[in-house]
């Protein structure tokens, strides 16, 4: 379904009333996710207006399939938008990330699918993406740099969100909890590579499935993953395309990060290191600069440690691909996404031929 301006009106009128400036929608926009956190379940809009001479600009979210069961054996699941909200609300209160503040609608009385209207900071329409500023030129080395060190920051105050059990999160604890990364991880690898198999993706990649399965055989008997004690909150998918950043003008000189978009579909409770953006060649001086300053352990000490961080960069190339396969096809950065998925997953798959597990 597609959000009408009339239903957007409505929602924002219900939850941001003014009875002396009305609110009147401007623009709305769907707009794609081209990062690695893309939901085809997930409908995105931008939404515009003027109260008065003031603009005003908001997020919304809408489940546009049911996402919220649990996960099963044979389906790699997104988090749906009520377990989202519930991430967001243990951030918002133990964190000062910078995240629009949300409201979850699922009375389904406007629009038929649950939603989460977001509040998106003042001057945000002015801000882009990180890796948009990053590949433009826009940020001199003292802005980059700066930013990074924030990034880190938020980071570490992410993975200091902690949980008691791993994997998929969920509202109410599952009724047979995780106390074991590899378990999880294992679990949600195996599911993922026996969901894309059969489709046509698959046959576009040059690995043998069975070859994969020897490997992950090897690291799991070695203990590979078992490595990991706490739970943390982990965004996993979440990029440099979901960091939206200030670039210095006359107005306000310095260089910062404004926002970071709410896109954890793909969010687990788990290994820091599994976060997408410690991902070779990163993470920067300057990253991890503010991440340990922020009481996060730095990802990667031992061998054995890389050789994780090859599992995970090819759990997220096939994710991609899996995924992805449903991405608007006139989009050329989602084809960028596909094309870098299928590079990264034939050369981790390469390297894990004889990667060190201990």
């Amino acid at each position: 379904m597609a959000v009408t301006v009339d239903q957007a009106t409505r929602i924002i009128r219900k939850y941001h009333p003014d009875d002396q400036s009305p609110a009147v929608v401007d623009t709305l926009q769907k707009v794609t996710n081209v990062g690695y956190s893309y939901n085809a379940n997930i409908a995105s809009y931008t939404i515009t207006l003027k109260r008065e001479e003031e603009q005003e600009t908001y997020l919304l979210y809408v489940e546009e399939t049911g996402t919220t069961s649990p996960p099963s054996d044979s389906d790699h699941r997104a988090n749906g938008l009520s377990v989202i909200y519930n991430l967001l609300s243990k951030i918002k209160n133990n964190s000062s990330i910078p995240m629009p503040q949300g409201i979850l609608d699922a009375n389904l009385d406007i629009i038929p699918h649950e939603c989460i209207l977001f509040t998106m900071p003042s001057g945000s329409s002015q801000t882009i993406s990180l890796s948009t500023a990053r590949s433009s030129g826009m940020l001199d080395a003292q802005g980059l740099a700066r930013i990074e060190l924030e990034l880190g920051a938020y980071l570490g105050q992410l993975h200091a969100i902690q949980n008691d059990w791993f994997g998929l999160p969920s509202i109410a604890e599952p009724a047979e909890p995780s106390y074991s990364w590899q378990e999880s991880f294992v679990f949600l690898f195996e599911t993922l590579l026996e969901e894309i198999k059969p489709l046509p993706m698959s046959k576009r990649l040059d690995l043998s499935f069975e070859d994969i399965q020897r490997y992950l055989s090897r690291a799991i008997g070695f203990f590979l993953f078992d490595d990991v004690e706490v739970p943390a909150l982990i965004g996993f998918a979440i990029s440099e395309d979901d960091v939206l950043v200030h670039v210095p003008d006359e107005a306000s000189p310095t260089a910062a990060i404004e926002t970071i978009l709410p896109n954890f579909s793909w969010a687990v409770w788990g290994d820091p290191l599994l976060e997408s953006l410690f991902m070779p060649p990163g993470p920067s001086p300057a990253v991890m600069e503010g991440y340990t300053g922020a009481g996060g352990t730095p990802p990667i000490v031992f061998p054995r440690q890389k050789t994780k961080r090859l599992w995970y960069s090819l759990y997220l190339s096939l994710l991609i691909l899996c995924k992805g396969e449903s991405c608007p096809k006139e989009t050329s950065e989602d084809s960028a996404n596909i094309t870098w998925a299928l590079r990264t997953a034939q050369e981790c798959a390469k390297a894990l031929k004889d990667a060190p597990c201990y």
